[in-house]
């Protein structure tokens, strides 16, 4: 199957945002992602590689994964699968439309004073602009 440059960027969002979590917080961030690039016009890897929009792109690079284990390896598969999943699944983006940003419940961002909760799940916050 072909790697578009769009499912790799969706895929180490998720990877390194979401992939000690659950299956809607991992489609959730996909999908934050997504909406971003549609809201601001541009493609979903400048909007996922802007300096300190997402935790680990904070050093202003994006990083491949390691895949030193076989936890990392199904992880990065995994987080391949649900990028191209979300990409061509409209159900999956209309269950998230308009949610732009997220935490995680151990930070409290300024940011987040000014926005309206969408949803929480036990490991983060997500917001509707």
């Amino acid at each position: 199957m072909l790697l578009t440059s769009t499912v790799l960027c969706l895929a180490l969002n998720v990877f390194y945002e979401a992939r000690n979590t659950s299956e809607i917080d991992r489609e959730a961030v996909a999908v934050v992602a997504l909406n971003r690039a549609e809201k601001e016009h541009r493609t979903v890897c400048h909007v996922i590689s802007e300096p300190k929009q997402f935790s680990w792109t904070a050093n202003h690079r994006m990083k491949v994964p390691k895949l030193t284990n076989v936890l990392e390896r199904r992880a990065w598969k995994h987080s391949l699968s649900v990028a191209r999943e979300v990409l061509y699944s409209k159900p999956i983006q209309q269950r998230f439309a308009q949610v732009t940003y997220y935490h995680a419940h151990y930070v409290n961002p300024i940011w987040n004073r000014y926005m309206r909760v969408a949803f929480s799940t036990p490991y983060q916050t997500y917001y509707r602009s």
